[in-house]
Formats: C-alpha cells, sequence, structure tokens
C-alpha cells in the first residue's frame, strides 16, 4: 500500500529531502501580503511585549527586502497583485507591503527604505488616530500598566487588576487588549476615559509622539511608491458595529483621505 502524505506533512517533508525548492512553483503560491504596523527599534519605554512587536528595525526590513529580490519574488502593489491573480498563469511569485494606522516613522524610516530598494508600499491610515480623536489605546494601556501598581478598570467591565509583577502586567494587558478588540464602541470609550481619568494618559500626547501629520500624509501620498489606503475613522472592530456605523467607518476614513 503507498503511504499518504498529508499536507500537514508535507512541507517539512520537501524540505528534509531537499526538494522544497524544486516543489514551490506548484505549492509555494502565487503570492502574499505582509501586515507590517512600524519601521523603528523596538521602543524600550513600551513594556508590553505585543507593542514591542509591532515595530520591525529598519535592518531587519532591509534584509527581508533583499531576501526576496534573491529568491526572484517580485514586490508589486496591491493592483499589480489583482491583475496578477486575474491571470491563468504567473511568472513569478509576488509580494505586497502594507503598513497600518499611519505612524510617523512610515515618513522617517519605511520611505527611505522603499527607495533605496525601489520597491512599492501600501500605507493604510486611520484619520481618528492622527488627530488624536480616537485614543491609541494599545499604548494607553502600556502607559498605565507600566507605572501603575493597580490597572483600576470601570466596574462592570473588568474591575481593578494588579500589576506590580510582571506576570501581573501581561495578564492585565492580555485581558484588557482582548476586552477592546471583542467590545462595543461605549464599552472601549468606558476603559479610554478609565485610562485618562485614573492613570493621567495624555492620549493627545501619544498621538503626537507617535503618528503622522496631515504633512507627512501628504509627503507619503506625493511619493509615486506610496499608495495610501483607508483603514477606518476611529480603528474600532467593524466586526462589533452595526451595518450603519461599519459603513460610516471606512466611508468616512475613504473620504477624508480623499
Amino acid at each position: 500500500m503507498r503511504p499518504v502524505i498529508r499536507e500537514a506533512g508535507l512541507k517539512p517533508l520537501l524540505l528534509r529531502v531537499g526538494l522544497a525548492a524544486v516543489a514551490r512553483p506548484w505549492l509555494g503560491g502565487r503570492g502574499a501580503i505582509l501586515v507590517v504596523h512600524r519601521v523603528l527599534a523596538p521602543d524600550a519605554s513600551m513594556w508590553s511585549e505585543t507593542n514591542r512587536r509591532n515595530c520591525v528595525p529598519p535592518d531587519q526590513l532591509r534584509t527581508l527586502l533583499g531576501a526576496i529580490a534573491e529568491a526572484h519574488v517580485d514586490v508589486v502593489t496591491l493592483d499589480e497583485a489583482v491583475s496578477r491573480l486575474a491571470t491563468p498563469t504567473t511568472p513569478r511569485r509576488f509580494v505586497c507591503l502594507t503598513f497600518d494606522d499611519g505612524y510617523r516613522d512610515n515618513l522617517e524610516n519605511l520611505l527611505p527604505i522603499l527607495e533605496e530598494y525601489r520597491v512599492p508600499a501600501t500605507v493604510y491610515v486611520t484619520p481618528g488616530l492622527l488627530d488624536g480623536t480616537a485614543p491609541l489605546w494599545w499604548y494607553g494601556l502600556d502607559h498605565a500598566i507600566a507605572q501603575d501598581a493597580t490597572l483600576r478598570m470601570p466596574q462592570g467591565v473588568a474591575g481593578d487588576m494588579p500589576t506590580r509583577t510582571g506576570d501581573e502586567k501581561r495578564a492585565a494587558f492580555a485581558l484588557v487588549a482582548r476586552l477592546m478588540v471583542m467590545s462595543a464602541p461605549e464599552v472601549v470609550a468606558r476603559v479610554v476615559d478609565a485610562l485618562a481619568d485614573r492613570h493621567g494618559v495624555d492620549f493627545a500626547a501619544l498621538a503626537g509622539a507617535h503618528m503622522l501629520d496631515w504633512n507627512g500624509v501628504r509627503a507619503l501620498a506625493a511619493s509615486p511608491l506610496i499608495a495610501i489606503g483607508a483603514h477606518t475613522n476611529s480603528h474600532l472592530s467593524l466586526a462589533r458595529l452595526d451595518d450603519a456605523m461599519a459603513v460610516a467607518e471606512m466611508a468616512g476614513s475613504r473620504d477624508r483621505l480623499a
């Protein structure tokens, strides 16, 4: 009886016998979209591993782009990716680069690297994060957990949590972050108010420290290598909104950017 090789075990087997490169045209996929947020060394002032992990150091991005070029993989725009997927055959595999939220380092660090390697990218911008009307709650939460021994959340939402030890800080960040992603906008607003009122988080200062301003967005948009995409108005979880609110978040972001 011939052995059955399940798909999950096929890649390790091909790697083991040295045939991965041979099988890549059939099993390697046609393309990929890489989702990145920030291009800078991890911020030492950030306590949370989650927040530090959102930072890709410039040298690592250069290494990645060099490896992509050596593998003869094209870096293309999202429009080009759609065009290639619409054709029956694609001569070369491709990668799209996308960067979420609209951080200042996308202009200061990302754009020079794109110009150096002559590759395109899409930067998805959340207008509310730029002007401070939408809170950078993940940085505000980081600030509160780093400085205070107790995280004081609204009653009926999460309650107070100890944040003295590293394990307590990690547990509190994970719980509240999950709550913020999974909850309705009114719950998110209550947590944001608690971070500001009980822990002194200045969300306007956080926006000024981390996000692009509108002149920065215009500077990115002026580059032939950059496409600007809409990333909702307020960075709310669309799955937690009714249809009208979800449409307003998406269309409102698009219209403000336009």
